[in-house]
């Protein structure tokens, strides 16, 4: 003789929740089906001249921003022992902030200047490159406008890149940890 086993037959949650928007848009469709037709065309007038709105505004904020003078943004190389096994290739980045560590008691990575336009292409610039700690934060400058920058100790410095007659200040603030160099870069 077998034992008897019970099974529940409980339904997921996420399954009632699915059903009850299925069951909750089919009562709308048919709500709104019923409504006398005058009432229809008027939401469906409505709607048109929102979507025209919308479309004018699209069209005014695109030239605004065509009419914008590009960005200069400083963009980072990703560690290529990162990127290379995951056949990425060369990664560059731009972010406000770039935090990153390497092992060892320095820190060595490249940069260069990019020019954004509304379009959001890119150009890559020869800029000016400095810094106000040349003990601390070593540059050295490539023929294709990128540099190589190294961060040779812990501490606060500034890296300055101008070109076009705009200048960035990059805050570098470097950590050194037990086997590593920890370094953040903000924009």
């Amino acid at each position: 003789m077998q034992p008897s086993v019970k099974t529940s037959k409980r339904i997921p949650r996420s399954l009632l929740v699915g059903m009850a928007v299925v069951l909750a848009a089919v009562s709308l469709t048919a709500a709104y089906s019923r409504r006398a037709p005058e009432v229809r065309e008027d939401a469906l007038a409505s709607s048109a001249r929102l979507a025209a709105d919308q479309q004018a505004a699209l069209t005014g904020s695109t030239q605004n921003a065509m009419a914008q003078a590009p960005k200069m943004v400083v963009t980072f190389r990703l560690d290529p022992a990162v990127t290379r096994g995951l056949y990425l290739g060369d990664r560059w980045v731009s972010p406000a902030t770039f935090h990153f560590a390497q092992p060892g008691s320095q820190y060595v990575f490249q940069a260069k200047l990019q020019s954004i336009d509304a379009h959001d292409d890119r150009l890559d610039l020869s800029g000016d490159w400095s810094t106000d700690d040349p003990e601390m934060i070593a540059i050295e400058r490539h023929d294709h406008g990128a540099v190589t920058i190294v961060v040779r100790r812990a501490g606060e410095g500034r890296l300055f890149v101008s070109a076009g007659g705009t200048r960035k200040v990059l805050q570098v603030k470097a950590r050194q940890t037990e086997d590593a160099m920890d370094v953040r870069i903000v924009q």
